[in-house]
């Protein structure tokens, strides 16, 4: 039983302080030291700062697997076309003095 109520207070541990923080607001605002306006710009900071962060996020994962992606298609083009296995290409002859003459 006592894992169970070890795991419920960890589960509401983010609740708990969420509540915390918006009572402190709410006090506040009560007093008189924060008028509506200015919990609506907080907010909306908030906001545009969580969703700021979701895309920096978002595009830093998108990176690592274009990153990841390269890298296993770099592997795998080395694992199909290995250099060894490639043929050289047929020697050139250089030609001898008569034959730029005749050439030439």
């Amino acid at each position: 039983m006592v894992p169970r109520i070890e795991q419920a207070r960890l589960a509401a541990g983010p609740a708990r302080e969420q509540a915390a923080l918006r009572s402190a607001a709410a006090v506040a605002a009560l007093r008189g030291e924060l008028t509506a306006d200015e919990i609506r710009h907080m907010a909306h900071r908030r906001r545009r700062k969580a969703r700021a962060g979701q895309f920096v996020r978002r595009l830093g994962m998108m990176g690592l697997l274009a990153g990841g992606a390269v890298v296993a298609w770099k592997w795998w083009s080395a694992q199909t076309d290995p250099d060894w296995l490639v043929e050289p290409s047929p020697a050139t002859d250089v030609p001898s003095e008569p034959e730029e003459q005749a050439l030439g």
